[in-house]
């Protein structure tokens, strides 16, 4: 009877506990703050995954060569499409949650970057022959142009939409277009494969990755901006006075999103890249370019925690501090986790792709995903800042940190080998999270 009360005791009281901990995780996802955060980091985890398997498939039933040129084509596209985006992304966020005229900034800031994008891609074509000669077979096609172009624009267009859902509160749209994208992306890819012939079947990837792309895009436009913001009203408009009211935070933003955003992403995922490959050569660049993706992939949690706390922080700008806080311990227990799986079992990750990038790049894994800690801070900082318009700070961090990364790369590389962009990226992550210190959290005290 005893041992039977004591059973009943134990039962109940793990009930209880598993009740509780329900209960804390209701209240915990009522919290806008960390429910936009989790629905930005699984949707670009759903993303970034169909990515690796995008290419996994494609690299067993497609030749090196249209391997090759798909993946040219796709890197000229998001070369055009970041740098047309001029910063707005960030600019939605913290403009449109107390905004009376979101139809005229939505739509402002769209054509205006759709616009860019479509300049962009006709220069890029237009000297082809001079910057990306083996993709000079796409200005010299009609179609493979004209589809250049609109993966161009939508490429540009996305991350508006998607900084338009997280300031509307509507971060699960984004989880949406990303499985949206990443179904379109693995169907087409084999479809393809197996319909297409001559010079379209030579970039049958390309125009997988491209219609996966841009489907979404015209998803969010047509329907999901509207149920995000009941009173918005769709139309082609370029209305001056909102752009110039947004265009120094933007301009602010872009630049740092350029300099160091994140690896594999800005003006310094391409930049480490190429100076790999001038300094090391082919085959230590393509150990590099996998880690380096798989790098940026752990990245987007910090940055997507810091995209949600500024939309908070531009919903109340006093909550910004009580909001970092959350934003960073959010980052730590997440981040923590999956750096010590990394660095137990990366090597065997990268087996995936071959015994050689598991002896070339599982070192240098281990130093980049210790970055994400130092970038996390750096991060959240960054969403203080852009609360608080605070614009030279911005651009101040972004600059440190793309310097050093580069001018440590070159000091260390014939010493270090591949391990010396990992250390650079480290160290300029490391310094810059010095160089922050509290400055951006001054008033933390009295949050």
């Amino acid at each position: 009877m005893l041992a039977t009360l004591r059973r009943a005791t134990y039962i109940v009281s793990h009930l209880f506990r598993i009740l509780s901990f329900g209960a804390r995780l209701k209240s915990h996802l009522r919290v806008s703050l960390y429910t936009s955060a989790y629905h930005l980091i699984l949707g670009y985890t759903v993303t970034e995954g169909a990515g690796f398997v995008f290419w996994l498939i494609a690299a067993r039933i497609y030749s090196t060569t249209e391997m090759g040129l798909a993946a040219g084509a796709i890197t000229a596209t998001m070369f055009v499409a970041t740098f047309s985006t001029l910063g707005f992304a960030h600019s939605l966020i913290r403009f449109l949650p107390n905004s009376s005229q979101v139809s005229v900034l939505i739509n402002s800031s769209i054509a205006l970057v759709a616009l860019v994008a479509v300049a962009g891609a006709v220069i890029f074509l237009v000297g082809s022959s001079v910057w990306a000669p083996q993709l000079v077979v796409v200005r010299q096609n009609g179609l493979l142009a004209f589809l250049f172009v609109i993966f161009a624009l939508t490429s540009a267009v996305r991350p508006l939409l998607f900084s338009i859902f997280v300031a509307a509160r509507r971060a699960r749209f984004v989880t949406i277009l990303a499985s949206c994208d990443s179904f379109l992306k693995l169907t087409f890819v084999m479809v393809f494969a197996a319909t297409l012939a001559g010079v379209l079947r030579t970039f049958a990837a390309y125009f997988a990755w491209g219609i996966a792309v841009a489907a979404p895009v015209f998803l969010g436009v047509l329907l999901l901006i509207r149920l995000a913001y009941k009173s918005y009203r769709p139309g082609l408009s370029l209305a001056p006075a909102p752009i110039s009211q947004m265009f120094r935070f933007s301009l602010a933003s872009y630049v740092s999103e350029l300099s160091w955003f994140s690896p594999a992403s800005g003006l310094i995922g391409w930049i480490m890249v190429l100076v790999v490959g001038n300094l090391l050569g082919v085959e230590q660049t393509a150990y590099f370019y996998i880690v380096w993706l798989i790098v940026a992939f752990l990245n987007v949690i910090p940055v997507s925690i810091s995209s949600s706390l500024l939309a908070e922080g531009s919903y109340n700008e006093e909550t910004v501090y009580v909001s970092a806080r959350r934003s960073l311990r959010l980052a730590i227990l997440v981040l923590v986790p999956i750096i010590i799986v990394v660095l137990i079992v990366g090597n065997r990750f990268l087996l995936l792709f071959g015994d050689a990038y598991a002896v070339g790049g599982s070192t240098l894994l281990k130093v980049l995903a210790l970055s994400s800690l130092p970038l996390a801070y750096n991060s959240v900082s960054l969403g203080i800042w852009r609360v608080q318009r605070k614009l030279r700070p911005i651009v101040a961090l972004g600059l440190v940190i793309a310097l050093t990364s580069v001018v440590l790369t070159y000091t260390l590389s014939p010493r270090l080998g591949i391990l010396s962009p990992g250390i650079a990226w480290l160290i300029a992550q490391s310094l810059g999270a010095l160089l922050v210190g509290r400055t951006s959290w001054r008033r933390i005290a009295s949050a």
